[in-house]
């Protein structure tokens, strides 16, 4: 081998690649540094995207494997442990997740949870969790997937949560409420104000279908997008006597009902 050959590999060997931006600063024309950013685009998705994607649709797994090992309970203490916002209606899957995960990106929380909602619906195995991932196109996927299966109102997805919801918040005793009118299933609308004595004076209650729906659909929403989430404190029913339509010493009793 002749030494001009030998220089020539040494210097290809020891020439250092290239950066993006001095690639970019090498093209000339705006198709040409399109087309190298389209290059790298599609070699990170290939490469370093793939990788972090495999690893967290492994974790996934094993988060899977948590969930499906534990009770509602035994998540919602290890939450509190760790902080996590939650509320009455965060279903298991998202609490799991959010252990594992962080709540701090709430989407991400409620897309990861949905997905392994979806998984226990279709009975798959921990084992089985990252192939049925990619095979059913990836985690936003599976999300969209799962709300397009549901053909139910938003009222009437608001209104099954509040059925699952067993335990209320206080109880105005059947005396004091027997002049409400409830609607639908028993489900009823007050509207309040607050009195000088930092109590709450039911002024009006409201059973319409319109009212009720919009309520129903209210709820849904919040729900499903967990903006208006808080933490979680055992729920102890609390019976409030109202006088008339006074209801007097109802906020302290509903503060003392999450506080408890």
């Amino acid at each position: 081998m002749s030494e001009t050959t030998q220089e020539n590999i040494a210097a290809e060997t020891s020439a250092a690649p290239c950066s993006l931006a001095e690639q970019m600063r090498a093209e000339t024309s705006l198709k040409s540094k399109v087309t190298t950013l389209r290059t790298a685009r599609q070699a990170w998705e290939a490469g370093e995207v793939a990788a972090s994607n495999r690893r967290k649709y492994e974790i996934l797994a094993e988060t899977y494997r948590l969930l499906l090992s534990s009770t509602p309970d035994e998540l919602r203490e290890v939450a509190t442990l760790f902080d996590i916002s939650m509320n009455a209606a965060t279903p298991a899957a998202s609490i799991a997740v959010k252990i594992v995960f962080g709540d701090t990106d709430r989407r991400r929380a409620s897309s990861l949870g949905k997905v392994l909602e979806a998984a226990q619906a279709k009975k798959k195995t921990p084992e089985d969790l990252v192939q049925w991932i990619k095979d059913e196109g990836g985690v936003e996927n599976i999300r969209l997937q799962k709300a397009k299966s549901s053909d139910k109102k938003p009222a009437e997805i608001g209104k099954a949560k509040l059925r699952k919801q067993l335990k209320p918040a206080f109880v105005i005793p059947a005396a004091q409420a027997a002049e409400m009118k409830d609607g639908a299933d028993g489900f009823l609308v007050h509207i309040s104000r607050r009195n000088p004595d930092s109590g709450h004076d039911v002024l009006f209650t409201l059973n319409t279908d319109a009212v009720l729906n919009a309520v129903f659909a209210a709820i849904a929403k919040t729900s499903e997008s967990e903006d208006a989430e808080a933490p979680e404190s055992e729920s102890k029913t609390r019976s409030i006597e109202v006088s008339g339509v006074t209801a007097t010493g109802l906020k302290a009793a509903m503060e003392d009902a999450v506080q408890a």
